[in-house]
């Protein structure tokens, strides 16, 4: 069962059935038809899941969650990674949507979003 707020990460594997899907949500939105409410979603081909979620990537986010991380360098540090690597990683969740970063003086510290609840 999902919090309220919380986000699902879905995986497809038939991407023409998806897009039928879709159109047919969209024909029904633009008939005025009663939608029926969906939790916000993250989906993905088993590919594209393996690409977002690689082991580094795995470990960068169990770490910003049970590790007091005040920088982005410092996080490198702790991950034994060089710092382009994780900062590459970074903007990548970010651009997802899975990461944001606090900004605090010149540092930017990096948050796991709450709404995805991960158990890691």
């Amino acid at each position: 069962m999902l919090k309220a707020g919380s986000v699902r990460i879905r995986i497809i594997t038939n991407i023409k059935k998806e897009k039928k899907e879709r159109t047919k949500f969209w024909d029904a939105v633009e008939k005025g038809e009663k939608i029926k409410s969906r939790h916000p979603e993250l989906v993905l081909t088993p590919k594209t899941f393996s690409k977002v979620f690689s082991p580094e990537r795995i470990r960068l986010i169990f770490t910003i969650r049970n590790e007091k991380i005040h920088s982005i360098s410092g996080l490198a540090k702790e991950l034994e990674r060089p710092f382009e690597s994780v900062d590459r990683d970074i903007k990548y969740l970010e651009g997802l949507g899975l990461i944001k970063l606090r900004k605090k003086e010149k540092a930017k510290i990096p948050i796991v979003e709450r709404r995805f609840n991960f158990i890691l």
